[in-house]
Formats: structure tokens, C-alpha cells, sequence
């Protein structure tokens, strides 16, 4: 048995539609048909159209979909998780994945099959501010930190990497963080980058996983973000210095790798202004 013309494409942001044709060799009319995932795309899969099949997590984070094979065109669609961050939908990664086809019995190879990308999702405009707050602290904030109202499905926590320079090249002595807002916490996987003109500084909210799926505006993300940043007597931060403020997502939550991301990221900087006098005496 064969397997011609077999597509798979997104017709939703958590549906998967699967189509082909069977076509029955000399000594079979009937067989079964398995298709099979990456890992760590989904956190469940659903049979919800079309040809009826067997869904089987498999123990490397991937899903196999078994189907009984008879000579012919079939379709089926997949639901790829539940709408709601119980469900965990992991999606997409934001850029070609592949299923792979297994027709048997068969004289051919099993067929990877690719998936076209679905645009990565997106966070409203986010804007971002750095004050002096004393002589020897600076608070940084960020707004607009949530996915947007349009349909997007669930990425991980969101991230903001803030890139501080140094007055003092190759300074050893990273700021201090306090008061940072609720709802966040320091990145544990990597909490300061150091590099000769200053230090990044990650910051990933607590929660797990965001969606914009369900309606509800609190799974959109924490919408708000602050840190009061705490010098010491090297002069860490300068006046007029830009503070970069990268955000994205870490989607380590769903076993993907610390550089995977599924939102576009958006790079505001802000620039300090003049610094306040020193205290008196």
C-alpha cells in the first residue's frame, strides 16, 4: 500500500487537518495508517472529524495517530489540545514542523510530511521606561506585556531580558534586584549574562502558560512589569545610558529547548536621563 498526495495544515490555531489518498498494492486491500509527531508540540491530541483514530502519547513527548487503511481518500482533522491553560496547548514552535506517515503494510519508507508555519504569536506594544529613583538605583518598567486579544495559542512563560551597560568595562559586580513586580521572577536557568560592556538580566513570569484562547484577559499575560535596579560604588549605571528590553517567551514549561520562543520579539530601549545629585555629605 501507498500513501499520494498527503497534506497536513493548520485550519485553526489548535486544529490540524490531515488528507491523502490510499492506494492498495497487488497483495493488500486493507492495512493501518500511522502518523506520528514531533515531540513536545502537543500536550494532547483529539480525533474530532473525519476518519476515526487511535491517539497514543509516546514516552519522547510525540503522539502517534492510528488509523485503519482501506484503499481510497480519507481526511480527518485533529484537535491539538483543549482551550484553556488546564489543557496546556503547546502549538506550534512559530515555524515549519512535520508529521511522519507510516502506511503498512507497504514496500515504501514511512513519508515525513511537512506542516506550514503559522505566524508566531504576537504581544501588544510594549513600552518600557528607566528612572533614577536615587542616587545609586534605577527602577525599569515595562508595559503591554500580554499577548493580544486575537486568537493566539498557548505559548510559555513570558520572558523580558533587560540589557544594562556599565560605566566601568568588564565591572564584576552585577546589579542588584529588588522590588520586582508581582507575578514575576528571575529567570532560574539564567539569571545574569555577563559581558564586557555590562550584564542582561532575565526575568520570566510565574506562570506557566499563556493563551489568548479562552477570553479571559488574565491568561493574556501579566500585562505589567517593574525592577528596581541597585548599584554599587563602581558607578554601574551613567546618564544617558540605553537600556535594552528584550521580550519573548521560554518555552522550557513544554520541554522545548531555552531558545525556542513563539512570539515575534519586540526590542524597546529606554535611555536614562541625568542622574540626581548625590546625597548631602
Amino acid at each position: 500500500m501507498t500513501i499520494n498526495g498527503f497534506t497536513a495544515a493548520y485550519v485553526a490555531p489548535d486544529r490540524l487537518a490531515i488528507s491523502g489518498t490510499i492506494v492498495a498494492g497487488s497483495a493488500a486491500n486493507e492495512g493501518t495508517l500511522t502518523f506520528t509527531t514531533e515531540p513536545h508540540l502537543f500536550g494532547r491530541i483529539d480525533v474530532v472529524a473525519g476518519a476515526t483514530g487511535v491517539v497514543v502519547p509516546n514516552a519522547n513527548g510525540s503522539f502517534s495517530i492510528t488509523y485503519p487503511a482501506t484503499p481510497g481518500s480519507f481526511t480527518t482533522t485533529l484537535d491539538l489540545g483543549e482551550d484553556h491553560l488546564a489543557g496546556l496547548f503547546k502549538g506550534y514552535r512559530g515555524e515549519q514542523t512535520f508529521l511522519t506517515a507510516d502506511v503498512e503494510p507497504s514496500v515504501s519508507d514511512p513519508e515525513t510530511v511537512p506542516v506550514a508555519q503559522l505566524p508566531r504569536s504576537t504581544v501588544e506594544t510594549v513600552q518600557g521606561d528607566a528612572v533614577w529613583i536615587s542616587y545609586t538605583a534605577v527602577r525599569v518598567t515595562a508595559s503591554g506585556l500580554r499577548l493580544t486579544a486575537e486568537p493566539q495559542p498557548s505559548v510559555g512563560r513570558l520572558r523580558l531580558a533587560m540589557t544594562v551597560p556599565s560605566k566601568v568595562y568588564n565591572n564584576p559586580n552585577p546589579p542588584t534586584v529588588s522590588n520586582l513586580a508581582p507575578g514575576w521572577m528571575v529567570d532560574p536557568l539564567n539569571t545574569v549574562r555577563h559581558w564586557g560592556g555590562g550584564w542582561t538580566l532575565r526575568f520570566v513570569t510565574t506562570q506557566e502558560a499563556h493563551t489568548s484562547l479562552t477570553g479571559d484577559a488574565a491568561h493574556r499575560g501579566i500585562g505589567a512589569f517593574s525592577v528596581d535596579l541597585d548599584q554599587d560604588s563602581t558607578a554601574f549605571f551613567d546618564e544617558g545610558q540605553r537600556v535594552l528590553v528584550d521580550v519573548t517567551t521560554d518555552e522550557t514549561a513544554f520541554g522545548w529547548g531555552e531558545d525556542d520562543f513563539k512570539v515575534n520579539v519586540q526590542q524597546p530601549y529606554v535611555v536614562l536621563g541625568a542622574r540626581p545629585a548625590p546625597p548631602a555629605g
